[in-house]
């Protein structure tokens, strides 16, 4: 019965991750002998096979599960992984495409082929895959995860926004969706709709650090006035534990920018410290360094943080303070 078909998988599981490989085979085996739960067995035996890295024994168990039951999403991604790093993608490919003729409204296998097309180089194929996908599938976040990230690589913004505008709108769970959108409108200089896109996220998820690093920077950098800087200044609590470079940079710059110079220079130092390097950290610095009173040490990183043709937010503010410094 299910229920006991799914003690199974669970046992199975389970010593696959204490990779007792031979005591997971014996649990799953018996599956084999009923036609309702052959499907299931072959699967969990390829699963065990593939996890002892024995893909061509994985690929054969995955095949005969996909024979007995095609929607077996698992079963197909399996053999897709097995196939790859056994390095057969062309094999890959040729059972793609053959499965997609039998069964052309997997839309899981849609998608498995558009990853392989996008590998390949195939954007325009990788795209139609993808699209194919979203038609059968179309609360799926993951499907425009992937064509966006395809259209971003090809330099087409605006059908990337498009379609991730698509996805925040239909997907299941587009929160993931969101902070992506709210990237690609700070990269086409829309702040207003970044600003809204991060202070979505954050009200359905106030623990989403890349949103509130992101969100942070926008109110500091491209607003500005007494409310954006407060709000900044409370959106950068949710940070306060982080060791991540950026981060770090980020809680600084905010404090820089509410006046607060010692705080603001102790954790933008710590930023470079725990590997923050560019332009951006060496502008931060270079203006902490400067409002407390360091002035060799603020001009040696504003000549670095002008020194090429990186652009970023503040450069200009960065070549005048550096030229009065050289002046003085």
């Amino acid at each position: 019965d299910t229920a006991h078909t799914r003690g199974r998988f669970l046992l199975v599981s389970s010593l696959v991750q204490q990779e007792k490989w031979e005591a997971a085979l014996s649990e799953a085996e018996p599956l084999l002998e009923d036609e309702k739960t052959r499907a299931q067995g072959n699967y969990l035996i390829g699963r065990v096979y593939f996890a002892e890295r024995k893909d061509a024994e994985a690929s054969e168990s995955q095949k005969a599960a996909l024979a007995e039951n095609p929607g077996i999403i698992e079963a197909l991604e399996i053999l897709m992984r097995a196939y790859v790093r056994s390095d057969q993608r062309d094999e890959a490919v040729t059972y793609l495409t053959q499965h997609l003729k039998d069964n052309p409204k997997h839309f899981h296998a849609h998608r498995l082929m558009g990853d392989f097309q996008r590998g390949k180089g195939e954007n325009k194929q990788a795209e139609a895959s993808y699209q194919q996908a979203l038609e059968l599938m179309p609360t799926s976040a993951q499907l425009y995860q992937r064509l966006a990230t395809l259209y971003i690589a090809q330099g087409e913004a605006e059908q990337a926004i498009a379609i991730l505008e698509q996805g925040v709108e239909k997907a299941s769970n587009p929160l993931g969706l969101m902070v992506v959108l709210g990237g690609q409108y700070q990269r086409a200089g829309d702040y207003d709709k970044a600003r809204k896109a991060y202070e979505d996220v954050l009200e359905i998820n106030p623990n989403v650090l890349l949103a509130a690093n992101n969100l942070a920077i926008i109110l500091v950098d491209h607003y500005g006035d007494e409310a954006s800087l407060r709000q900044a200044e409370e959106v950068v609590e949710t940070l306060r534990e982080s060791q991540e470079p950026a981060l770090l940079d980020t809680m600084g710059w905010v404090n820089y920018k509410a006046g607060n110079y010692v705080r603001a220079l102790t954790l933008l130092e710590m930023a470079e410290e725990m590997g923050g390097k560019g332009k951006e950290y060496d502008y931060h610095l270079g203006m902490a360094y400067h409002k407390n009173g360091q002035l060799e040490k603020a001009r040696e990183k504003l000549t670095l943080a002008v020194a090429d043709d990186t652009e970023y937010t503040g450069k200009d503010e960065a070549k005048q303070l550096l030229s009065e410094l050289q002046g003085s």
